[in-house]
């Protein structure tokens, strides 16, 4: 069945080396993962997508960005060329994997934590979606330890979604974010980011 904007419900599932992407059509489960252009050889950690209508994938070893199938003239950020399969990617740094993510879709902002295998340090990396879709590229020029907003020192489990809070300040509305970071320890730590 079709919601009230009558799109479909996708659910993106994941094992330990594959993902499918599957929508619900006259009752019946139906595999749209090509369709909808998602990377199948590995497991998906988060997928989501974000209002400007490009979906994110974040697997073990790469943020991909996909491009929607129909482009809008409203949005000049869906009138970019992309690569052949319609999408971009990000790929942390060697020796370190992609443990979770989180997105904040409004401000088309994507959080990754990664790891490199050794200690307990676990790095919480921003990226800037408008950023890789207007570029085709995550590339950034600043070094790695640069791009880090924060460190936990405790094996990290999960991340939420961003909650976008209001904050008022003498230069005018600034918003801020909220991510609760899960640990094995049990713990949860909250980080706070700006946003622009």
């Amino acid at each position: 069945t079709s919601n009230n904007n009558n799109k479909s419900a996708v659910v993106v599932i994941s094992t330990m080396n594959e993902s499918r992407a599957l929508k619900l059509e006259n009752e019946t489960l139906i595999d749209c993962s090509d369709a909808l252009g998602i990377q199948l050889n590995e497991k998906t950690l988060l997928w989501d997508v974000l209002h400007s209508g490009w979906m994110v994938q974040i697997t073990p070893t790469r943020v991909w960005f996909i491009a929607p199938k129909s482009k809008s003239s409203s949005s000049s950020s869906l009138e970019v060329e992309v690569e052949e399969q319609g999408s971009v990617c990000w790929c942390p740094p060697a020796n370190q994997s992609i443990i979770t993510g989180s997105i904040c879709s409004q401000y088309k902002t994507v959080l990754v934590c990664l790891h490199d295998g050794g200690d307990n340090t676990y790095r919480i990396v921003p990226l800037l979606c408008s950023n890789a879709i207007s570029s085709g590229a995550m590339a950034t020029e600043t070094s790695d330890q640069d791009m880090c907003c924060c460190i936990i020192n405790a094996d990290v489990s999960c991340m939420s979604n961003a909650m976008v809070l209001p904050k008022k300040s003498s230069r005018g509305s600034r918003k801020e974010a909220i991510v609760a970071i899960g640990t094995h320890t049990p713990s949860v730590h909250l980080l706070k980011l700006s946003l622009s």
